[in-house]
This record gives C-alpha cells, structure tokens and sequence, in this order.
C-alpha cells in the first residue's frame, strides 16, 4: 500500500434505442432497434514519488450491439507536479484515449432520408463504426492564498479518428447531413484566466479562450475541410469595498468566430463586442441585487447592430422571516423586440444570415422558507 495504491472496478449496463422511420410519399414505416451491452473491467493506479503524483487507468470494454461483438481498451494517463513553495503550484500532463458510438440520433434528425437510404446506413451502426478520440492536456495552475492572486492555463490537442465507417459513401451521405466527422478531425484548444490584486479594494479578472477545429468531410463526395477560429479576450474590474452596500463592475468581452471551408471557398465572420457595467448591493441584509447593463455590438460582413442591454434580479427579505420577494428582468430596454444577428456557414456551403427578434421580459414572484 506504501508502494502503489490501486482498485479495480467492474460493471455492466444495457441500452436500447428505437427508431421510427416515415416517408410522407408512399406513407410507409419502418421501425429500427439499436440494442447495446456494455461490460467494462477498469483497474486505476496511483503512485507518488516525493512531489510528483502519477496516476493511470486502463479500462477492458467488451460492447454487444446488435448481436455483433466488439473488444477495446480505453486508456488515461496523468502525471503531475507539485513543488514546495509558498505559493501553491500545480503542473500537469495528461492523456486521454476514448471511445464514442454513433446512435440513431442522425436518422431521427434527418428530414431529407428516404426509406432506402435509412434502412441500409442503419445498418454501418456497429461497433466497428467507433469514433475514437485522442485527448492531450497541458494544466498549470497557480494561486497565492497571502494575495489571492491566481492563473490557470490549459492547452490541448484532441485527434478524433473516422466516424460510422472508412466507406467514402457513408461519408458523404452522413457529413452532408449532420456535418459529422468525415476523415479525421483536429481540435486545438488554450484557456487562460488570470485573477490579480490591482489593490487593497480592486481586483482584475482577465479570460482569453481560443479554438481551432480541422474537420475532413465529403460534400456530394467532393473533398472538403473545415475550419473553425473562435477567439474570446475579456476583462472585468471589480471594487471589494468592506462594509460598503453598493459594489461595481466594469469590463468587456470580445469574441471573433471565423467559418472557412475548402470546397466552394465559401466563409463567415462574426465579430461581438460587449461593455458592461454592473451594480452589486447588498442593504441592511434584506435587499439584494444584482444590475447589469451593456452596449453589444455585433458585427459581419453584411450588417452592424448595435443594442443597449439592461437585466438582474432584485431580492427582499426580511431577517428570519418565511419569504423572500424577487423581481428577475432581462433585456429592459427592449421588451418589444431585440435584433440580434446569427451569422453562420454550414459545410453544405450555405451561408446562413438572419436577425432574430428576442423580447425582453420582467418575473415577479416570491420564494417560500420553513
């Protein structure tokens, strides 16, 4: 036990699924059965070696769908670092092998199938059509108890390897459909955040998050890779006033998606901004409320909106009292209609734009104690 600890884990679990497949023409149905078996053998193991911690799981599946049988292994993997300081310092390396079997989601989904295509791609849902994901992790996490200051990053790289079939027929019909995954698919990943002490009274929290997806399908068995670039940056200062009722927050977010794809060149780019000033209050211990407004701009190639956004909750409750009044409300300033622009390119090559009508609205109601 002083050497390695471990423990080994067994269990079994069943799933059947039911699909219902309508034509409108010949008014015909079929009904399909998805049956699936899991049995899973896992033996986790864990060791330390003064201020490095390792940890690793295998895991034996054994999966019976549809009386066809399939064998395979997941695998995870995890080493981490831990130095002695005063400030408490995490560094970690992590790997992660999984698997994903497809459903009859995407037939259910379909409203361009016919009733042959629907019975005979029915029949590539085995386990052989796993999708198997390959999953690396960079963390480094650092926090000052004595400042409060603190900074967590993650980086990754994900490789998902083919879905449903490595038959190009399937890929098309399939990636046309519902955009899954064709050939392959690369996901790269970073996710900062930052949390610093400006002084005794403020403190600034800073977030930057950035995607970027490759995925390989087939539209009308034509090759195709898509790309998808999606970058969010967004800071907020915040006053941490002691005995004080009324506190402020001030910040921005902006984010960039970019939609690209090979196959007909054609492409999309939505920018927002956002800036916001909020009030948080707390008086006399019975009211409570939290006030947020905001200018969003959004921004495309075909259009510039520009909205004002006013939103919270206000609560009241007296001490030791049985309830508590709320007023919740969003988007006051718009209760009639809100535009806000949806910009997006599917991997068909279509390029989808509209502006969608939000109303804003205000609830009322009370919260009940005993």
């Amino acid at each position: 036990d002083n050497w390695m600890r471990f423990y080994f884990e067994a269990g079994i679990s069943y799933k059947k699924d039911v699909c219902e497949l309508l034509e409108d023409v010949s008014k015909s149905n079929e009904i399909r059965n998805l049956k699936t078996f899991h049995y899973i053998n896992g033996l986790n193991l864990y060791k330390q070696l003064g201020q490095v911690e390792m940890s690793a799981t295998l895991s034996s599946n054994y999966l019976d769908v549809n009386s066809n049988n399939k064998h395979y292994f997941e695998k995870k993997a995890k080493i981490k670092f831990v130095p002695a300081s005063k400030i408490n310092t995490e560094l970690e390396i992590e790997y992660d092998a999984r698997y994903q079997l497809p459903t009859f989601k995407i037939l259910q989904n379909n409203p361009l199938y016919t009733k042959d295509l629907s019975f005979y791609y029915s029949l590539s849902l085995t386990p052989e059509t796993f999708s198997k994901t390959d999953s690396y992790k960079f963390i480094w996490n650092r926090f000052n108890f004595d400042t409060r200051n603190m900074v967590f990053v993650m980086m990754g790289y994900d490789k998902v390897k083919p879905s449903f079939t490595t038959d190009i027929t399937n890929y098309g019909t399939f990636s046309s459909v519902e955009n899954v995954l064709g050939k392959y698919n690369d996901r790269w990943f970073l996710f900062l955040s930052n949390d610093y002490k400006i002084s005794r009274n403020l403190i600034i929290k800073s977030k930057l998050s950035g995607i970027l997806n490759k995925n390989s399908n087939f539209i009308n068995s034509n090759p195709n890779i898509s790309t998808i670039k999606n970058l969010e940056i967004s800071q907020k200062i915040s006053t941490d006033f002691k005995n004080y009722p009324f506190q402020l927050d001030l910040g921005y977010t902006f984010t960039k998606i970019n939609f690209e794809q090979s196959f007909s060149k054609t492409s999309s780019t939505l920018d927002n901004l956002r800036l916001s000033l909020g009030i948080r209050a707390k008086i006399k211990k019975e009211w409570l409320a939290n006030i947020l407004s905001e200018y969003f701009l959004q921004k495309t190639d075909q259009d510039v909106l520009k909205n004002y956004l006013l939103g919270g909750q206000i609560s009241y409750r007296k001490e030791k009292s049985y309830l508590e009044y709320n007023l919740l409300f969003n988007n006051l300033l718009n209760l009639d209609s809100f535009n806000y622009i949806n910009s997006y390119t599917n991997q068909l090559g279509f390029n989808e734009f509209s502006t969608t009508a939000l109303k804003g609205y205000f609830l009322a109601g009370l919260k009940l104690y005993f």
